[in-house]
């Protein structure tokens, strides 16, 4: 059995994934609390560092909650996510803090310093984050999801 850690834990052909307990936290501190890890999930090697291409241990599992990224993905999927993609170099699927409460968005670069903030289901409206907005807005990308799990309910 692998300890709990905050970062992934590479042990022989597996990669031992946290999966941490976030519905209900928010901050910065997501992804780096012991006390939210619930179990350590495991991968073959191989497919984290080859076929997702992610090369360190800064990953993480979490729970999808809420409807505004249906269809594409459902409450209680599972979602892995690199942690160190968050920049949003890469358009795609991501972890966000908006106001304190952690998203799964859809983001686009536009031009002009702009980021798109959306969601795949129509009845959630996209927004824009601005590259000149000032230090109180809390925004945040914390990482780019490569994987999910489907729940079947």
């Amino acid at each position: 059995m692998v300890p709990k850690s905050v970062q992934a834990v590479q042990v022989d052909a597996f990669v031992y994934v946290p999966l941490f307990d976030v519905r209900f936290s928010a901050g910065s501190g997501a992804f780096n609390d012991i006390d939210s890890v619930i179990a350590m999930r495991p991968f073959d090697a191989h497919f984290i560092r080859y076929e997702l291409g992610i090369p360190h241990n800064d990953i993480a599992m979490s729970v999808m909650v809420g409807v505004s990224m249906e269809p594409w993905l459902h409450s209680k999927d599972t979602l892995l996510t690199d942690l160190k993609d968050h920049d949003a170099l890469t358009e795609g699927i991501h972890v966000v803090r908006l106001d304190g409460a952690l998203l799964v968005k859809k983001l686009q670069r536009l031009p002009g310093k702009i980021l798109r903030v959306s969601s795949y289901n129509q009845a959630y409206e996209p927004f824009d984050i601005h590259g000149h907005e000032g230090p109180d807005r809390d925004f945040a990308v914390l990482g780019r999801v490569r994987w999910a799990g489907v729940a079947f309910n």
